[in-house]
Protein backbone atom coordinates (compact mmCIF):
# COMPACT_ATOMS: atom_id res chain seq x y z
CA UNK A 1 0.00 0.00 0.00
CA UNK A 2 2.99 2.26 0.82
CA UNK A 3 3.90 1.66 -2.94
CA UNK A 4 0.47 2.36 -4.31
CA UNK A 5 0.70 6.31 -2.51
CA UNK A 6 4.30 7.01 -3.25
CA UNK A 7 3.25 6.53 -6.67
CA UNK A 8 0.03 8.56 -6.57
CA UNK A 9 2.48 11.31 -5.07
CA UNK A 10 5.07 10.75 -7.88
CA UNK A 11 2.09 11.25 -10.63
CA UNK A 12 0.67 14.16 -8.69
CA UNK A 13 3.98 16.30 -8.76
CA UNK A 14 4.45 15.16 -12.63
CA UNK A 15 1.23 16.59 -13.41
CA UNK A 16 1.87 19.72 -10.99
CA UNK A 17 4.97 19.90 -12.77
CA UNK A 18 4.10 19.76 -16.20
CA UNK A 19 0.92 22.21 -16.05
CA UNK A 20 3.49 24.65 -14.25
CA UNK A 21 5.93 24.48 -17.01
CA UNK A 22 2.56 24.60 -19.39
CA UNK A 23 1.71 27.85 -17.60
CA UNK A 24 4.92 29.49 -18.03
CA UNK A 25 5.02 28.52 -21.42
CA UNK A 26 1.88 30.02 -22.30
CA UNK A 27 2.93 33.25 -20.32
CA UNK A 28 5.67 33.57 -22.02
CA UNK A 29 3.80 33.63 -25.17
CA UNK A 30 1.46 35.81 -23.99
CA UNK A 31 4.70 38.27 -22.97
CA UNK A 32 6.21 37.99 -26.37
CA UNK A 33 2.97 38.72 -28.49
CA UNK A 34 2.07 41.94 -25.94
CA UNK A 35 5.76 43.00 -26.80
CA UNK A 36 5.01 42.27 -30.37
CA UNK A 37 1.53 44.10 -30.26
CA UNK A 38 3.12 46.91 -28.18
CA UNK A 39 5.84 47.40 -31.32
CA UNK A 40 2.50 47.38 -33.76
CA UNK A 41 1.05 50.06 -32.74
CA UNK A 42 3.74 52.58 -32.35
CA UNK A 43 4.16 51.55 -35.80
CA UNK A 44 1.00 52.41 -36.42
CA UNK A 45 0.87 56.35 -34.88
CA UNK A 46 4.15 56.64 -36.40
CA UNK A 47 2.66 56.25 -40.13
CA UNK A 48 -0.90 57.61 -39.07
CA UNK A 49 1.38 60.92 -38.36
CA UNK A 50 3.69 60.57 -41.61
CA UNK A 51 0.22 59.98 -43.18
CA UNK A 52 -1.36 62.97 -41.52
CA UNK A 53 1.32 65.29 -42.16
CA UNK A 54 1.52 64.18 -46.15
CA UNK A 55 -1.97 64.98 -46.19
CA UNK A 56 -1.38 68.28 -45.03
CA UNK A 57 1.29 68.58 -47.70
CA UNK A 58 -0.66 67.66 -50.51
CA UNK A 59 -3.37 70.04 -49.44
CA UNK A 60 -0.90 72.72 -49.21
CA UNK A 61 0.73 72.33 -52.68
CA UNK A 62 -3.30 71.98 -53.67
CA UNK A 63 -3.66 75.60 -52.47
CA UNK A 64 -0.20 76.40 -53.99
CA UNK A 65 -1.61 75.01 -57.49
CA UNK A 66 -4.68 77.23 -57.54
CA UNK A 67 -2.88 80.02 -56.45
CA UNK A 68 -0.56 80.02 -59.45
CA UNK A 69 -3.22 79.59 -61.45
CA UNK A 70 -4.92 83.21 -60.11
CA UNK A 71 -4.54 86.56 -62.05
CA UNK A 72 -2.82 87.64 -58.47
CA UNK A 73 -0.32 85.42 -58.67
CA UNK A 74 0.34 86.23 -62.70
CA UNK A 75 0.12 89.70 -61.78
CA UNK A 76 3.07 89.72 -58.47
CA UNK A 77 5.20 87.25 -60.20
CA UNK A 78 4.96 90.03 -63.62
CA UNK A 79 6.62 92.42 -61.18
CA UNK A 80 8.89 90.57 -59.38
CA UNK A 81 10.38 88.51 -61.91
CA UNK A 82 10.09 90.39 -64.85
CA UNK A 83 10.02 93.71 -63.72
CA UNK A 84 6.56 94.71 -65.37
CA UNK A 85 4.56 97.53 -63.79
CA UNK A 86 1.08 98.56 -64.24
CA UNK A 87 -0.57 101.56 -65.49
CA UNK A 88 -0.34 104.70 -63.08
CA UNK A 89 2.26 102.75 -61.05
CA UNK A 90 5.88 103.79 -60.67
CA UNK A 91 8.83 101.55 -60.42
CA UNK A 92 11.94 102.96 -57.97
CA UNK A 93 15.30 101.74 -58.33
CA UNK A 94 17.29 101.80 -54.88
CA UNK A 95 21.14 101.13 -55.13
CA UNK A 96 22.32 99.19 -52.11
Amino acid sequence: MAKGKRQVKVRFRFAALLFLAGACAVGAVFWSQEQKLADIRQQQQELQAKYDALKNEKQRTELMIEYAHSEEYLLEYAREKLGFIGKNEIQFEIEK
